[in-house]
């Protein structure tokens, strides 16, 4: 099996032969080779097949490595980017996650999937930066629910997110109408996600409180419920309430298959 490795941020490109024994250290070995000076296959690099695969193991291998290095970068970056949204700061954030797409797009990256319902707030900094099209969150989730016959939802989300027009807007604007929980239900389900869900903490406690909120808007006439936040579908799901429940996390990824297909 032949990949063709692209050095994102260089865009230096080259070739090597990955069979059985390769390694993510002999990845490494080739780009320092090839003169990409301090860079490494756990640095935001691409990988393409140049020749169709029989045997996609020692591929698959690989992936698997490179995203174990990777994991403490995303979590940094994730970090990061949530002390600048509690801060306030989303121009930096917005640049943060523009430089990610650009070095994306430099690697071959032919559309972006920003795979987080609150930080689509700064695609008006992503958008200019980059050449290729973003495929909307909101945009493939208003689908859904039209699909489903459906013009009301409830939405259950950050406070960014179920607060702030970026998201609800666009929802609207795509011909639905949005009830979103009262103030002090919108507090807790915003400290559930960050303090609990991001952190990987799933209680039962916070899913009922969720079902008891689901309830609430489905009393004042939502049809379906969208989980607007792509963590709360590990809490809560379509046994949890009686109407539709539109995954966004679900129906994002979903979405972006149909483009690439299409494509």
């Amino acid at each position: 099996m032949r990949l063709l490795v692209e050095e994102a941020c260089n865009t230096a490109r080259f070739r090597l032969t990955v069979g059985s024994t390769t390694s993510v250290d002999d990845v490494d070995a080739s780009i320092s080779t090839a003169g990409v000076a301090g860079t490494h296959i756990a640095d935001t690099l691409a990988l393409k097949p140049v020749l169709e695969p029989r045997d996609l193991k020692p591929v698959a291998r690989i992936s698997t490595q490179i995203d174990e290095r990777n994991r403490p970068n995303r979590r940094r970056l994730r970090a990061g980017v949530c002390r600048l949204q509690h801060s306030g700061d989303w121009a930096t954030a917005g640049r943060v996650l523009a430089d990610a797409a650009q070095a994306l797009e430099r690697a071959g990256a032919e559309a972006l999937v920003l795979c987080t319902n609150t930080m689509h707030c700064v695609l008006d900094v992503i958008e200019p930066a980059i050449g290729i099209p973003v495929l909307h969150i909101a945009d493939a989730t208003a689908r859904r629910v039209h699909a489903a016959g459906i013009g009301k939802v409830g939405l259950l989300a950050t406070r960014f997110t179920m607060e702030q027009d970026f998201y609800r807007g666009r929802l609207e604007r795509n011909g639905l109408a949005v009830l979103v929980p009262d103030a002090d239900e919108r507090v807790e389900i915003h400290r559930i996600i960050y303090e609990e869900l991001c952190l990987g903490v799933i209680r039962e406690s916070s899913a009922a409180t969720c079902r008891r909120i689901m309830a609430s808007l489905v009393a004042r006439g939502a049809e379906g419920v969208v989980l607007g936040c792509t963590e709360v579908g590990l809490l809560i799901g379509a046994e949890d309430t009686t109407v539709a429940v539109f995954d966004t996390a679900r129906i994002h990824a979903e979405d972006a298959v149909d483009w690439a297909l299409a494509g």
